[in-house]
Formats: structure tokens, C-alpha cells, sequence
């Protein structure tokens, strides 16, 4: 396969985990803990046997100074000497210690013990992300936040803080390593894209793309569609076109457009009802006329029925014209006979926002058995959308044609650089 690029290179930055953005993840994580820890707080164990503030049981920065109260240290250690295994104990030794400034071996001790003790504690889950996290120790950090998801702690407050990791260089391995285990929060992970209206997160998402394809564990085709869908309605159409053409390349010849034959789009219309992703085909299905594509035929075709009625859309595709702005576009149906048919269709190019701008047939064709067009106006935009719809006639009634292959082809008028 083709190399997707998008993931950036790890030795190319000196410092490639940005200290602001620990910070605002650990901030993040000391609030939701905080929210949770009256619940870890309420657990059958010996720490119900003290009096203390609840936030004192979490380390890091985002949280107001809390002070120790007078005793609580000499009785917690009392209580530990009874119960070595609790962890929610260990855990509030561990916080209480590390606020009183203890060494980095005392703290390294404590976590190896919290970290032995399984995954009850949530407030001791919390420390031991950030503890992982502020030593570079993406793995046993993401591996806790994975504990956590699956056993349903708070999935909407953590995922976010989890999709901020994802942006980090160093993270998407042991990120990569959690998601090829289809975890039970993964559908939630990749469900929600507002973070995706930012350039960099949209450069680890498709860095986290190809981290999963280079395990052997691509995406979801549904976790495409919304990400790439994001990726659009950002304008960013560039890196997302890029990404979906080297995933499966079905480029005609010298065509602008992917899949002029429409083998790719028969390929996922044999495979069950699909979702286009930025640049492929999207057949449209509706009331009145409908667009399919024909896996049985020998060549590839888009198949249009319409009853005649209105103006329907049937297909369109994203496109990247660079620099041209007179593209030529050929049209080749079923077969010679239907040519003429062509006339009830109408050819288009839309730019993002604009209104659109039709494709009109050359007055003499060159070839019988093809359709050739052009640009009624010069394109404004790099990037837009071929449409193919249902033209409004005089004579209006129920209406079929076939197509063996829709191709934009370069003009020779360029925009002035």
C-alpha cells in the first residue's frame, strides 16, 4: 500500500508533547476526579474510617491547595500496617505524601505499590495517569484510561481528555495498541468530531488513521465517514481527499476525479449500503428518481431512474481542480444509442457556498459514443463538487439512462498565479 502520510515525526521535534497541553489534560483530569471521588469515597473499605477533604486524595495541578489535617498521616499508616491491600488507603498515602514534597524514590515506591494493587481505586487510577503521563509513560497511561472506560466510569467526561492525548506524537501507539482491541468505548471514541474543527486535531486524527492501517487494524469505514465528513466542513478537503485515494486508488487514466468508471462505488454497493467518504461517489436515493450502481454488469455503471418530475440530484463528488478553471468534462453511456439521452441530465460544478455552475455539451462532439462538456463559467474554487441531476424538460417523463463512465478532464485555461 501506498504510505499515508499525515502522522508527524516524532524525531523532528525537539519537544513533541507540548507542556501546556499536559496541563490542561491533568487540570481536566484532577476536576472529573474530583466530581467522582465522593463515589470512591463511599466504598466499603478503611479509608471511610477518616476524616478528610475528598480532594485530598488527588495529586497534580487544577485543584485548590488543600492541607493536611493534623493526625490523619500517623493514622493512616496505623491503618496500613492492618490492611496493607487497600488501595484506596495506599492511594491517600501516596497523595498526602507527594503534597508534603516526598523524594522522587519514596513516590516511586508508592506507585509501584498502588499499581500492584489492580484497578478499584478510580481516585488511584487518576493519580497513576498523571504520574505516567508526566514521566513520558504514554503505555500504563493510556492502559488506565482504557480500565477505566470499560468499566463505564464516566465515559463522556474522559473520552475528551483521551481525544486531547491523541494529539501528542508519543500517544497514538499505545492509543493504537487499545483501539485494535475494540474496546467497548471505541464507537463512542470516534463518534463525536466537534474537537476536528481544530487544524491539529485533525492532523492526529489522521495520524491515529494511519497508526491503526500500519498495525493491521484500519478504521471502520463509519469511522471514516465522520471524521473525513469533519474534515469537509472545515474546508480542509486536501489531506482528507489524499487519505481516501491512497486507501483505495480507482483513478481513470488522467482524469481530475476519483473513479470515473465507478468501480470503486460498485465495489461497495456489492458489499451492502455503504457511506461515501471526501472524493468518492454519493449516490443518491429518493422520491421520484434514484441513482444505482450496477456490480453485475460487465463494465461498472451508474444506473439513473426518474419519473420526470422536478429536479432531483442523483450523484455528486468532490473534486480537486488545483489551479484549472475551464475543466473539460466526457460522459460515455451505456451505449452511442443513448447519447441524446444525456440531454435530460444535467452536468455541474459547485464550489463550497456558490451557486452552481453548469456544463455545457460542445456544439460538435468528436467522438459518437461520448458526451463531451465545458465549464459554462471559470471555476472559483480549488475544490468542489461534480453533480449530476435531473434536468427539467418540456416533455417531462419517466426517464432511465446508463452510465459507463463520468471523467473531468484538465482544460488549458489555468487561474493567474
Amino acid at each position: 500500500m501506498t504510505e499515508i502520510t499525515g502522522r508527524p515525526d516524532k524525531g523532528a521535534q525537539a519537544n513533541p508533547r507540548p507542556a501546556m497541553l499536559v496541563a490542561v489534560i491533568t487540570a481536566g483530569l484532577f476536576f472529573l476526579f474530583l466530581a467522582i471521588s465522593a463515589l470512591a469515597y463511599l466504598q466499603a473499605n478503611a479509608a471511610d474510617r477518616l476524616a478528610y477533604p475528598e480532594a485530598l486524595e488527588l495529586t497534580g495541578p487544577g485543584g485548590p491547595a488543600v492541607s493536611v489535617p493534623d493526625g490523619l498521616h500517623g493514622n493512616l499508616v496505623k491503618l496500613l500496617a492492618a490492611e496493607p491491600l487497600d488501595q484506596s488507603l495506599l492511594n491517600l498515602l501516596y497523595a498526602i505524601e507527594v503534597r508534603n514534597g516526598a523524594t522522587e524514590q519514596r513516590q516511586l515506591a508508592l506507585v509501584q505499590s498502588l499499581g500492584a494493587l489492580g484497578w478499584r481505586s478510580t481516585s488511584a487510577q487518576r493519580n497513576l495517569i498523571i504520574d505516567a503521563l508526566n514521566k513520558d509513560e504514554f503505555g500504563p497511561a493510556i492502559l488506565r484510561i482504557d480500565a477505566l472506560l470499560r468499566r463505564d466510569q464516566l465515559r463522556e467526561q474522559i473520552i475528551p481528555v483521551l481525544r486531547q492525548l491523541e494529539q501528542d506524537p508519543s500517544v497514538v501507539d499505545a492509543l493504537v495498541d487499545r483501539l485494535r482491541r475494540n474496546p467497548n468505548w471505541r464507537t463512542l471514541y470516534f463518534s463525536s468530531t466537534e474537537h476536528l474543527a481544530d487544524a491539529d486535531a485533525r492532523t492526529a486524527r489522521l495520524a491515529l488513521f494511519k497508526g491503526m492501517i500500519d498495525a493491521g487494524a484500519p478504521p471502520r469505514r463509519s469511522e471514516l465517514k465522520v471524521s473525513l465528513d469533519a474534515f469537509a466542513a472545515a474546508g480542509d478537503y486536501g489531506p482528507a481527499m489524499v487519505f481516501v485515494s491512497r486507501l483505495a486508488p480507482a483513478r481513470g487514466g488522467n482524469t481530475l476525479n476519483f473513479d470515473p468508471g465507478f468501480q470503486n462505488a460498485a465495489k461497495l454497493s456489492a458489499e451492502g449500503p455503504s457511506m461515501s467518504l471526501p472524493s468518492e461517489w454519493e449516490i443518491d436515493r429518493h422520491s421520484g428518481g434514484m441513482a444505482l450502481v450496477d456490480p453485475e454488469s460487465h463494465h461498472s455503471m451508474l444506473a439513473i431512474h426518474w419519473n420526470g418530475n422536478g429536479s432531483p440530484r442523483f450523484a455528486r463528488q468532490l473534486v480537486h481542480l488545483g489551479m484549472l478553471r475551464l475543466p473539460q468534462l466526457v460522459v460515455v453511456p451505456e451505449s452511442a444509442s443513448n447519447r441524446d439521452d444525456l440531454g435530460r441530465l444535467a452536468f455541474a460544478w459547485r464550489c463550497p457556498g456558490k451557486r452552481s455552475v453548469g456544463f455545457s455539451p460542445l456544439a460538435a462532439q468528436p467522438m459518437p459514443d461520448r458526451a463531451i462538456y465545458v465549464l459554462a463559467k471559470p471555476s472559483v474554487c480549488e475544490y468542489g463538487y461534480l453533480v449530476i441531476a435531473g434536468l427539467p424538460h418540456s416533455l417531462a417523463g419517466p426517464f432511465g439512462v446508463e452510465l459507463r463512465s463520468v471523467g473531468m478532464m484538465g482544460g488549458s485555461e489555468t487561474a493567474p498565479r
